[in-house]
């Protein structure tokens, strides 16, 4: 069994009664995971402390945000719930309590809850008006008030030419609406559309409608909305069933049965199909095909290419790929070119989780979890078929059972070699990354930086057990303000300190305080050791780190680990770290000394301190791109350390490292986006196309804040410029008037601010792909001609001896 990688192993507290905890997991899958627990049975609804949950039965990602439902009770009475994760904050969407907008009771019944952004559509019913119960689709923000989409008691808006349309009598959940009229002389007519909040539908199919083989469309068995395309299972005249593909622009058929079955036998033909489903970006669909001669798999077909067999029944299996599959889910999801799927294996009849994320082909599925696998230190017993919106990004939404019979919803996250890595804080320096296909992505993380605090200066006392000063053999307290040298002068130090006797064992007692702190002037004892400058704080700041060493008779340090009286063992030299955060704080520090101890050192290290600062940017050279042609280049998720989304800002840079267009939050939220036609990139003659991620502000892409503090300070440091991305150089030595360099930390209080960063610390993934919606035109000619123009021959963004190269070797040919 192999242990998963985590991101974190601590609870991050998200709301009131809510929490994400990140857990190991014990699975046997060779990949690496990164699991986060949303939420358990037993767990109250978020905000809702008197409802408790009792089963999670489907669940669902997109871009960060999560959505569950399932069974709950209510001081004893069952409900349904939907509950939700949206921008890191746990919301109760509904539950059987809940009041019926524009209706005149509370919900009976609730199911579904489909993302939409940060809204959640879902499915509920309505019994509180009379007569039998009213279905209805709703809609849910966090920032507005539930209210009703559509629901039975509406009537089917109406096109041209429609002299009645009669009144929904069912509705279905996901944005979709399933409705029948009731016109008798026509008969039941079966129809699917989007309706948005305004009312307005799109996307009509009819039963009676024409399909584009010239069939009459029966009935829709089986239907998936997304991104203004409807992917359904349609049975046409005679019987035969399509997967269709429907949108404004007119429908498309995917597969019918009697098509040729991809990489199936020879001449082998479809002849039944399941769950179709459409992406989030409405460029991919899956489905599940049945062929005639036994083939049974998952097939997907991308906007710009053939229908494809992803997995088969026969295929080999992860982890170990000996085995085949030889049963799938009913159920599948997909997103940005990969899909997962429940299945069983010839080895194994538990159904376990796969998926193709990351796979760099379709052979080599991952697995995800196990039946058997040890999850938050329970054994889980079942995995519930993945919902339609089980995958976002990297992440993977499921539901699991535990041999303890409960539930509970997580997300799982891959955990790839990450393609980034440090430094790459300059075009210079830039990861250099090899493309292999026209659609990658690549992870990394706005890394923190360190700032050097405060450097407190101290003073460092040796007690006796009454809290008395120690002295030496010369009488001499052992009081020392800066003779450490670890602490630039500033810090403390003493030599030698006898340890105080005791019952069967001896201490060392200290304590530290800031330098205005007036011990000096007591008479015997420590009665002003108290932080205080005449009743006043002594002022000093930041950290310091005490360093003990016990030494023997000889003077020669103990060994490390040395024992203590109580048999007990201890590291020696032994380190203690504090800090001044009020300017009034005076510590006393006690210690058992080791067996064989006669004395001991101690040393104070004013400068360790460290302030945490965001201002990491990441550049990378993307190669072996297609010459000329248009990329997209996309955020498309990532938490920062607040467990948001990470608000990145994305720059192309051309070959001469100036930046050709930026763009901070065109994408979903605050992610970034450079596409057509917000934002164009084009790779050069060379297939190579050149990127920098920093945090949102950053338009100088230099790890600073835009704005009055960024130009003072590159003012006042001009160095930061010289040696971006790191921190400023130490500022030249001062010489004293012995021609001595003393270190400016020695002056007065060092309390320099940080550089005024961007601030964003956190995760995030890029998609660079091809932008098919702009391949099909002509490369980029004005840029080939204003590039030659300016006698850039080989479009490599510098005119130089290459481009003369080019064209001398081109004398004496005839010109087209």
């Amino acid at each position: 069994m192999l242990q998963s990688v985590l991101r974190s192993a601590s609870a991050v507290s998200i709301a009131a009664g809510f929490a994400v905890t990140a857990l190991s997991v014990q699975s046997a899958s060779a990949e690496q995971w990164a699991f986060e627990r949303i939420a358990q049975s037993g767990d109250s609804l978020p905000h809702n402390n008197n409802v408790v949950i009792d089963s999670i039965e489907s669940c669902g990602i997109e871009n960060g945000n999560v959505v569950y439902s399932g069974n709950a009770h209510n001081g004893g009475e069952g409900t349904d719930y939907i509950a939700a994760l949206v921008k890191g904050v746990g919301r109760t969407v509904v539950f059987n309590e809940t009041p019926v907008p524009d209706g005149v009771g509370v919900f009976a019944q609730n199911s579904g809850g489909h993302l939409d952004g940060d809204c959640i559509v879902f499915t509920g019913r309505d019994s509180g008006r009379g007569g039998p119960p009213f279905s209805g689709v709703y809609r849910y923000h966090p920032a507005a008030k539930l209210h009703r989409v559509v629901d039975t008691n509406s009537m089917v808006p109406m096109r041209p030419g429609d002299f009645y349309t009669g009144f929904f009598s069912a509705v279905a959940d996901d944005d979709t609406v399933i409705a029948l009229t009731d016109v008798a002389s026509i008969g039941p007519i079966e129809r699917a559309f989007f309706q948005d909040d305004n009312g307005e539908q799109t996307l009509p199919v009819i039963a009676g409608m024409l399909l584009p083989n010239g069939e009459t469309l029966f009935t829709i068995n089986e239907f998936d909305f997304n991104a203004g395309l409807l992917a359904s299972r349609v049975l046409a005249e005679f019987g035969v069933e399509h997967i269709l593909l429907n949108s404004e622009s007119g429908s498309e058929l995917l597969a019918s049965d009697g098509d040729l079955v991809p990489d199936g036998a020879v001449g082998e033909v479809f002849n039944s199909f399941a769950s179709p489903v459409v992406n989030s970006d409405g460029d991919q669909t899956a489905f599940i095909g049945v062929g005639d001669m036994g083939t049974i798999g998952i097939f997907s077909k991308e906007s710009s290419s053939t229908l494809e067999l992803v997995i088969g029944l026969g295929d080999p299996a992860p982890p170990t790929f000996t085995d085949t599959f030889d049963l799938f889910s009913t159920t599948i999801a997909i997103n940005n070119g990969a899909h997962v799927f429940l299945a069983s294996t010839t080895e194994n009849d538990d159904r376990n989780l796969y998926t193709t994320l990351g796979a760099t082909n379709s052979d080599e599925p991952k697995l995800v979890l196990a039946v058997g696998d040890m999850l938050d230190g329970k054994t889980v017993v079942a995995i519930d078929t993945p919902g339609r919106q089980a995958l976002s990004g990297l992440t993977l939404a499921l539901c699991v059972r535990f041999d303890d019979f409960s539930d509970a919803v997580y997300t799982a996250t891959l955990i790839q070699e990450s393609f980034e890595t440090e430094p790459n804080n300059s075009i210079d320096t830039a990861n250099c990354i090899e493309l292999l296909s026209d659609c990658a992505f690549v992870s990394g993380k706005l890394q923190s930086n360190e700032f050097p605090a405060c450097d407190p200066d101290t003073v460092l006392v040796a007690f006796d057990k009454q809290i008395n000063f120690l002295e030496d053999d010369a009488g001499i307290r052992l009081i020392n303000d800066d003779d450490a040298t670890e602490g630039d002068g500033r810090a403390s130090a003493l030599w030698d300190i006898p340890l105080v006797p005791g019952s069967g064992s001896s201490t060392l007692r200290l304590g530290v305080t800031g330098k205005a702190d007036v011990v000096e002037s007591n008479v015997g004892t420590a009665g002003d050791f108290n932080g205080l400058n005449q009743n006043f704080p002594h002022g000093q700041l930041g950290e310091f780190t005490l360093t003990v060493t016990f030494v023997d008779d000889m003077g020669m340090a103990l060994p490390s680990p040395t024992m203590l009286p109580d048999g007990s063992m201890m590291e020696n030299p032994i380190q203690y770290v504090d800090e001044f955060r009020t300017g009034g704080e005076a510590f006393y520090i006690n210690y058992m000394a080791p067996i064989g101890a006669d004395a001991a050192h101690a040393v104070i290290d004013n400068t360790t301190g460290r302030d945490d600062f965001c201002n990491d940017v990441d550049f990378f050279l993307f190669k072996n791109l297609i010459p000329l042609c248009p990329y997209c280049v996309v955020q498309i998720g990532g938490l920062n350390d607040q467990c948001t989304q990470t608000d990145g800002l994305l720059a192309w840079f051309s070959p001469k490292q100036l930046i050709n267009t930026t763009d901070d939050n065109s994408g979903d939220g605050v992610y970034a986006s450079l596409c057509d036609p917000d934002a164009a990139v084009t790779a050069d003659i060379n297939g190579i196309i050149r990127i920098a991620f920093s945090g949102s502000g950053d338009t100088n892409f230099n790890g600073l804040l835009d704005g009055p503090a960024e130009d003072q300070y590159l003012a006042d440091h001009p160095e930061y410029l010289n040696d971006y991305p790191g921190l400023p150089p130490a500022a030249a030595p001062i010489i004293d008037m012995g021609g001595q360099p003393l270190s400016s930390r020695a002056i007065d209080l060092v309390c320099a601010d940080p550089p005024p960063a961007h601030g964003e610390c956190g995760c995030y993934t890029l998609k660079i792909s091809l932008d098919l919606d702009a391949h099909e035109d002509p490369p980029n000619l004005l840029v080939l001609q204003e590039a030659m123009y300016h006698g850039d021959i080989n479009l490599d963004g510098i005119t130089d001896t290459a481009d003369l190269g080019i064209l001398v070797g081109f004398f004496g040919w005839a010109a087209p």
